[in-house]
């Protein structure tokens, strides 16, 4: 099969532009009260830098939806990616 027999989409510039940069959110109040270890997150700043993206910034927010928007509202400003990460238990919730 020839390469001009491929159907390949065109996708808009701003697509085509490395993720420079990431910021990782981690809600839970379990989080933020000492009851969980957020291993989550380490594995996930590690897991982001062997792709060479590095992590930006790096935040835990309990379980309160105010909180939640505005800690992602920010991050999304600093960073090219936001990951978000939660329900690492025991809340009722996760």
């Amino acid at each position: 099969m020839s390469s001009e027999a491929l159907d390949v989409p065109v996708f808009p510039e701003h697509f085509k532009n490395p993720v420079r940069s990431a910021a990782l959110v981690t809600i839970g109040t379990e989080l933020v009260a000492g009851f969980t270890v957020n291993t989550n997150a380490t594995w996930l700043c590690a897991e982001l830098a062997q792709l060479g993206v590095p992590v930006r910034a790096y935040s835990t927010v309990a379980d309160e939806l105010e909180l939640a928007v505005s800690e992602l509202t920010g991050a999304a400003e600093r960073a090219d990616l936001v990951v978000v990460t939660g329900g690492l238990g025991p809340t009722r919730d996760d």
